[in-house]
C-alpha cells in the first residue's frame, strides 16, 4: 500500500483520480488546470497519476482551482509502514502544515484546531 491523499470520495479513489475527475468535469485539459495554478502540465500529470505527494500549499491550490471546499482533498487514508520515502514525504507535508497553522492562527484558534484534528484522527482510525 502507498500513501494517498483522499477526498470525500468512494473508497479506493486517490487524490490523483479525484483531481482528474473534477478537472474533466470542468472540461479542462491538464494544461488549463496547470495554468490556473501556475504549475506545469507535467506536475499536474504526476499528481493525477499519484506519482508525487503534493505539498499542503499545492493541495490548497488544487481545491481552490477546482472550487472544492477546504480540506476536501486533505485526508491521509493509507500509509505503507515499510516505505520510508513516503513516510518522509508525509512527515514533511505535515510539518509544513503545522508551520502554517502556527504562523497564521491565534492561540484560541490553535486550541480549536487541535480539537478538530483529534476528532479527524479518531475518524481516520476507524
Amino acid at each position: 500500500m502507498e500513501s494517498k491523499f483522499l477526498g470525500k470520495t468512494p473508497k479506493g479513489k486517490t487524490l490523483g483520480s479525484t483531481v482528474q475527475e473534477y478537472r474533466q468535469k470542468y472540461g479542462w485539459t491538464q494544461d488549463e488546470l496547470a495554468w490556473r495554478m501556475s504549475m506545469t502540465r507535467v506536475q499536474i500529470g504526476r499528481i493525477e497519476r499519484d506519482e508525487s505527494v503534493p505539498t499542503v500549499a499545492t493541495v490548497e491550490k488544487l481545491e481552490k482551482a477546482l472550487q472544492l471546499p477546504p480540506l476536501t482533498l486533505m485526508r491521509i487514508k493509507e500509509v505503507n509502514r515499510t516505505d520510508d520515502g513516503i513516510k518522509k514525504k508525509v512527515g514533511k507535508t505535515m510539518r509544513e502544515f503545522e508551520k502554517e497553522l502556527v504562523r497564521n492562527m491565534t492561540e484560541s484558534e490553535l486550541e480549536s484546531m487541535c480539537k478538530t484534528i483529534s476528532t479527524i484522527t479518531g475518524l481516520i482510525k476507524k
